[in-house]
């Protein structure tokens, strides 16, 4: 079982991504989006996948809030 698998057993993922992404669209609005993936470029860049892991889960709640941003960002 690896890091994301136990974070999930631990909590609603779901839930907990939705979250995340309201409180970054209440704070940063459509700058959202890029800040996501400055967070994944970073989360990659040092190895970290459960974080990588988890941005995509908070990315995929960002596009069904605010959309792709006119394909400005790149989706993992």
């Amino acid at each position: 079982m690896n890091a994301l698998d136990k974070f999930r057993d631990a909590v609603d993922v779901d839930a907990y991504f939705a979250h995340v992404a309201d409180g970054l669209v209440a704070e940063m609005g459509d700058g959202a989006l890029p800040a996501a993936e400055q967070a994944l470029t970073r989360m990659r860049l040092v190895g970290d996948d459960l974080g990588f892991e988890m941005w995509l889960g908070i990315q995929d709640k960002l596009v069904e809030r605010i959309g792709p941003a006119g394909g400005a960002v790149t989706l993992h």
